[in-house]
């Protein structure tokens, strides 16, 4: 098991941030009836996963009932038969059961006609979380079912804060300039920040802790390129938009430039005609030293939208 995951907070006090959220779901928690379908939609490492297991103790579910599917494995498709059936097993004595559907937009649209007949009826004491960082990408049927709650990251401050607390209470010597860091190089993601805490807590000195950080800043630039490169070669702008916002101010958009053209040489050389690819890599063929992320983005626009 993992550091973050070891790690992760089982209840409400222990969870960083979303205070409004936090209040809401504990009176819907409380209530004697509450909705039974719910969308825990926000960034990438924001803790979405973590709050609906949060909220299913709270509904009284017991541990073994708590089933977290992730989406993207098969699409959905293997997924929503298998909890079709499973979810008309009763349960000992009433108990609850809480299915967490982890990345619900990479469902198929089979897999949503599946999954929409199950919300239209939901068996009784059954509950649906569905986590996303991609909402707009889930069908309208299935969102207008949901009680919908918006996940946000923390604050650079808040997290910094709540990462010098946590580093205490797990007795690693880190100083709060340090938490800072960390936290600007993973983008405010909690998640992320707690794992790249535990990588240089064997490390004592800040100089050195600081040379961790910045290695890892080298290779999450790399697969931030490889996730732009993926969605360079298939989606439209507003796809290869939301990927671009998400990398950090503190990346190396010369580093992300030239995996970026790698992988699109890569993809010529393969043998089959790919017109996409050759439009990147025109688009990318020159330096952005001057031009900086904004250099990226319009090359990115100008791929994508090649005649």
């Amino acid at each position: 098991m993992n550091f973050a995951v070891e790690n992760r907070p089982d209840n409400l006090d222990d969870y960083w941030g979303n205070e409004k959220t936090k209040k809401i779901i504990t009176k819907m928690a409380e209530a004697e009836t509450r909705p039974t379908t719910y969308l825990f939609h926000g960034p990438h490492g924001s803790g979405k996963t973590t709050l609906a297991r949060i909220f299913s103790k709270m509904v009284n579910c017991p541990e073994d009932n708590i089933f977290e599917i992730n989406a993207g494995l098969d699409k959905g498709i293997g997924a929503v038969r298998d909890m079709t059936d499973s979810v008309a097993v009763p349960t000992f004595a009433g108990a609850k059961k809480v299915y967490i559907l982890d990345e619900a937009h990479n469902f198929t649209t089979q897999a949503e006609e599946g999954l929409l007949k199950l919300l239209e009826e939901p068996p009784k004491d059954v509950y649906f979380v569905l986590c996303s960082t991609n909402p707009q990408k889930i069908v309208k049927t299935v969102i207008s079912r949901c009680t919908k709650f918006e996940i946000e990251r923390l604050q650079v401050k808040e997290l910094t804060k709540c990462l010098f607390s946590f580093a205490e209470k797990n007795n690693i010597q880190v100083t709060k300039k340090i938490c800072k860091a960390i936290v600007k190089r993973v983008n405010r993601h909690n998640r992320d920040a707690i794992i790249l805490l535990e990588k240089l807590s064997h490390l004592e000195s800040e100089d050195e802790q600081q040379a961790m950080i910045d290695q890892v800043i080298i290779e999450l630039d790399e697969k931030e390129a490889i996730d732009l490169c993926r969605i360079l070669l298939t989606g439209g702008w507003k796809d290869v938009a939301e990927v671009l916002a998400a990398i950090p101010d503190t990346a190396n958009v010369e580093t992300i430039r030239l995996t970026i053209c790698g992988y699109m040489q890569k993809v010529l050389l393969y043998g089959e005609k790919n017109t996409r690819a050759a439009n990147v890599l025109n688009a990318c063929k020159n330096d952005f030293f001057r031009s900086g992320f904004s250099g990226l983005v319009h090359a990115c626009y100008q791929a994508v939208n090649a005649k």
